[in-house]
């Protein structure tokens, strides 16, 4: 569904609607035939980093009592990360207030303008998160980088890495001479991760070789920086075109802008030759809209709303009812296993044990 004022890409499933918003202003204009089904939640998730130039003190406090309170009048509830270098959210509500919120914070200031928000719709109440938590923190995601790295690598060697959207990425995912990094975590990887290799023998897609992937194994984001200095990750990056991933992009914002801040200072890295570095546009999240049977991916997403895991829309398969996950289990098959009995398991909850352990 779209017109002038409210480019929105929309894709329905059995429990949800799910769309990706890049508002031009601050309504959502609908045309007259179209029926919107408002009743459930709405979860949205996005970030956005004030760049090159971080926000003033005064501007942070700004930010933070203006999302604060709208979130409060309008009974939004969820995670709010503020920093000065900008916000990082995953938030609850009904239909109409989150957009609401948005349009709101699309007032704030022009680094929102282009924000891309992510609503999921229809969602069971239960999904709704049971308050509203705003952290005040030094990084959106801890990498525990040094402030001068970070603005080296916007003003100096032009920012992050190339944003591919999902079909672009999914193109890059086939080529040869490739590598692909999951800047998540380790147990985010497990449930489910990109295999453009073993994809291609699902799809029956001819590829010359494929993204090889590398998994950094990394328990928390501080540990990324340490991988990018080994000789062996360095090895594995020599003349090679680089993909990073997460699950919506926050990550790998500052992941893909250390790497390219390394190829402009250190000697090492430059003589890697190292030919370019691109990053999933919108995440996971976008390249399963993009992609509903899957593409070159494999298993499942983990997310850190209610939802848990999620699958490609068309490989979510029969669904059953469970107290876990009030409404839906799908029926894919789990590629990762309980820690005890190793028995198929994609839930990480419970020191990743299954049910029955």
């Amino acid at each position: 569904k779209k017109n002038e004022n409210y480019k929105i890409d929309e894709v329905a499933s059995e429990s949800s609607t799910t769309a990706i918003s890049t508002l031009d202003s601050g309504d959502c204009i609908c045309s007259t035939d179209t029926v919107i089904e408002k009743s459930g939640i709405t979860l949205l998730l996005f970030y956005q980093y004030v760049q090159p130039q971080p926000w003033t003190k005064a501007q942070f406090r700004s930010a933070v009592k203006l999302v604060r309170e709208a979130a409060q009048s309008l009974t939004i509830t969820g995670r709010m990360r503020v920093s000065i270098e900008g916000l990082n959210c995953t938030l609850t509500g009904s239909y109409d207030n989150i957009r609401d919120w948005c349009s709101k914070l699309r007032k704030f200031g022009s680094y929102f303008e282009s924000t891309e928000f992510k609503f999921t719709d229809n969602l069971p109440d239960k999904q709704r998160f049971p308050k509203l938590n705003v952290f005040e923190v030094t990084e959106l995601v801890t990498y525990g980088l040094n402030p001068t790295i970070v603005a080296h690598a916007f003003q100096n060697t032009g920012g992050t890495a190339t944003h591919l959207e999902p079909q672009e990425y999914h193109e890059k995912l086939l080529e040869d001479n490739t590598v692909v990094i999951d800047v998540r975590n380790q147990y985010e990887s497990d449930i489910g991760h990109f295999d453009p290799i073993e994809a291609s023998k699902n799809e029956n897609i001819n590829i010359a070789g494929g993204a090889q992937m590398l998994n950094p194994k990394m328990r928390k984001s501080t540990e990324f920086p340490v991988w990018l200095d080994k000789p062996e990750t360095k090895a594995q990056l020599k003349g090679k075109q680089v993909l990073m991933y997460c699950t919506g992009g926050v990550r790998c914002e500052r992941a893909s802008a250390l790497l390219r801040h390394k190829m402009q200072t250190e000697e090492d890295v430059k003589d890697l030759d190292i030919k370019g570095v691109y990053q999933l546009q919108g995440g996971i999240d976008k390249y399963f809209k993009a992609f509903p049977n899957g593409g070159c991916w494999k298993g499942k997403n983990y997310t850190f709303d209610k939802r848990f895991a999620h699958a490609p829309i068309n490989k979510t398969g029969n669904k059953t009812e469970t107290s876990e996950n009030d409404g839906l289990k799908d029926s894919l098959s789990p590629i990762s296993k309980c820690a005890s009995c190793s028995k198929p398991e994609d839930k990480y909850r419970g020191k990743f044990r299954c049910p029955t352990c």
